[in-house]
């Protein structure tokens, strides 16, 4: 025999189905269950069988007995039966009771015998209750080992992405991972422009919700952002809801440098649960709302990407100051060989274009542009004599000349942030066939930075006047180039060379020397303040 509760939720109801099973197995008999209170009221709809159920005995037989909370109550009826209610616990708050008549039995064994049984039952419902437990820990768990590893994507997305990469690069891999965790059916990352939201932006998901409404979301809700992320789960409570068409919930965070908020991360609209499947629990306040969970992954994951935003800042700053002490390098060349100013600046633009026609990245083109502008250094510690020398060199003098990479190479090997750079100082007049200095390297041992400068170089030291000549027509460069192919210079750079040389010859032809600010000499009255 078995019983069909359909007033009981599903955990309520497991229970009953197991305790109408021990009751029959012990006392033979069918039992009522009753949810005890006002207006009782059986929680079985039928039971099938051949059992036959008798509704003689009613739960208010058992009202006055005294201890009926927590152990069985026995009354001995007519026709030597007994009448048996037990107590099984509470559901929603009132007590739930099973009632019997037992034939054939002892008031005193019928009551020890139920006391066994409850328990037993007791027993059972700790073990559902652990049951529950365990459930939920397996449920919280697995949730848990999904958002790290949500969080551990995302800085794995972090570490991949060097610094050369924006901050908008990198949500745009992010927010992707976001979405689904925090359920939201809309993801925005919006940058601040002028103390307002800008409608540049990253969408991710629904486009129920257009891009003006989203921005009136954040100059709606930012000032209510003081410290924790906005959770509004009720938008359409709001005063100005109208303004907000089809916007149900939403979590609001800003991504900061120092206290300056440039970017403002959104998400609208939980996705809604499917329905409950028949006799599970349905929790209509939780499950489509925003909590601290779906608010804290937003706030870590704002936080990453203004720390890379920061990261990113930082990095422009030093590579500003670098760039600055190799500009105050290179002007101490220029002051110091006249014939030269500008000769530097002009090989590293030209190195650069040559980089770029050899598809090199834009990492790699601005390395080899400080390259180009650095590729003389050496020439510092050159005497003069031998620098503006009008004749030609002795031996002597250019066994002294042949000393500049080193000299370079020394200068520069103390600054960390200038290595990528050394090899190309180092080596750029190198020959392709082996014949150059100061290492007599050949082929690919020349590093290619060296290679590239090694081209640039010789086309504006031929093109400009010097001392002892002036600059060689363009054709006559052009024909050292080609006769020098293969054996002075690489092929490959050279044949990117010609490739863009009329864009080389406009950037050559059009350059001017930078003009450098020149101290004013303070007046006396300044002097004297």
């Amino acid at each position: 025999m078995s019983a069909t509760f359909v007033s009981a939720d599903g955990v309520l109801a497991n229970f009953l189905d197991g305790a109408d099973l021990l009751l029959q197995e012990t006392f033979g008999v069918g039992f009522d269950f009753w949810r005890m209170g006002e207006g009782e009221s059986p929680l079985f709809v039928e039971r099938t069988g051949n059992a036959v159920r008798h509704r003689e005995l009613r739960p208010e037989q058992f009202a006055g007995e005294p201890g009926l909370s927590s152990q069985a109550a026995v009354i001995e009826g007519s026709g030597g039966k007994c009448l048996l209610g037990l107590p099984l616990g509470r559901s929603a708050g009132q007590p739930i009771l099973a009632t019997a008549a037992i034939a054939g039995e002892k008031p005193e064994s019928v009551r020890r015998l139920a006391r066994l049984v409850a328990g037993q039952l007791h027993l059972l419902q700790q073990l559902q209750r652990c049951r529950e437990e365990l459930s939920c820990c397996a449920d919280q768990i697995g949730t848990n080992f999904e958002e790290l590893t949500f969080l551990r994507r995302v800085s794995d997305q972090l570490e991949m992405a060097d610094l050369s990469r924006e901050t908008w690069q990198v949500a745009e891999a992010v927010l992707p991972l976001l979405a689904p965790m925090i359920k939201a059916e809309t993801l925005v990352l919006m940058a601040e422009t002028q103390g307002a939201a800008s409608a540049a932006m990253i969408w991710i998901g629904s486009r129920e919700i257009d891009v003006e409404t989203c921005r009136r979301l954040v100059e709606r809700f930012r000032g209510q952002q003081s410290g924790p992320p906005v959770v509004n789960n009720h938008v359409e409570n709001d005063p100005q809801a109208g303004l907000f068409p089809g916007v149900r919930s939403l979590l609001l965070v800003p991504l900061l440098k120092g206290e300056q908020v440039f970017a403002w991360l959104l998400a609208v609209n939980r996705q809604r649960p499917p329905d409950p499947a028949p006799g599970m629990p349905y929790f209509p306040l939780s499950s489509h709302e925003y909590g601290s969970v779906e608010a804290g992954l937003m706030k870590s994951v704002a936080s990453m990407l203004a720390t890379h935003a920061k990261n990113i800042e930082l990095f422009r700053e030093k590579e500003q100051l670098l760039v600055g002490i190799v500009r105050s390098m290179v002007s101490a060349i220029d002051a110091k060989d006249p014939y030269t100013c500008g000769h530097s600046e002009r090989v590293a633009i030209v190195a650069r274009r040559i980089a770029e026609q050899m598809q090199l990245d834009e990492h790699e083109r601005e390395r080899i542009y400080l390259t180009g502008l650095l590729h003389d250094i050496g020439n510092i510690g050159i005497s003069d004599a031998i620098l503006h020398k009008p004749g030609k060199l002795t031996e002597e003098e250019f066994a002294v000349i042949q000393r500049h990479p080193d000299q370079g190479w020394s200068i520069l090997q103390e600054l960390h942030q200038l290595h990528y750079e050394l090899p190309g100082v180092l080596h750029h007049h190198e020959n392709f066939n082996g014949t150059g200095y100061p290492d007599r390297l050949a082929g690919d041992e020349i590093p290619l930075p060296a290679r590239i400068v090694a081209v640039a170089d010789s086309f504006d030291a031929m093109s400009s006047d010097r001392p002892y000549r002036k600059g060689m027509a363009l054709a006559r460069v052009l024909e050292i180039f080609q006769s020098g192919n293969g054996t002075q210079w690489d092929p490959r750079v050279l044949e990117a060379f010609f490739q863009a040389l009329p864009e080389i010859l406009s950037l050559w032809t059009s350059y001017q020397p930078r003009i450098t600010d020149r101290r004013k000499p303070e007046n006396a009255a300044q002097l004297q303040a």
